[in-house]
């Protein structure tokens, strides 16, 4: 395949490219061409490997982007509670020096 796939793609489906390697040398590819030029066919375990790993590309945003989301969120209720504790601790110091 000659034709470079959108960057959108290539940066939805990054995961493949780093799992892709290691389960190619986990599943069983048998040589049907000869020494010199060998062939690898694939089968239909590289095509649910395949499949696996596109559903866990998919998946793997969603689930990223809850988890920071939640991490966002919990900083942000505890800026007005620090600053309040801040403003309170001022103004305890300030206070009887007045």
């Amino acid at each position: 395949m000659d034709v470079q796939p959108p960057l959108l793609m290539n940066l939805l489906l990054w995961p493949m490219d780093l799992l892709g390697p290691v389960v190619r040398k986990i599943l069983p590819h048998g040589n049907i061409g000869t020494v010199e030029h060998p062939v690898y066919e694939g089968t239909p375990l590289d095509l649910l490997a395949g499949l696996w790993l596109a559903i866990f590309s998919i998946l793997l945003y969603p689930v990223f982007t809850f988890v920071l989301l939640t991490v966002i969120s919990k900083v942000q209720s505890r800026r007005p509670r620090l600053e309040n504790e801040y403003e309170n601790a001022r103004m305890n110091k300030i206070g009887p020096e007045l």
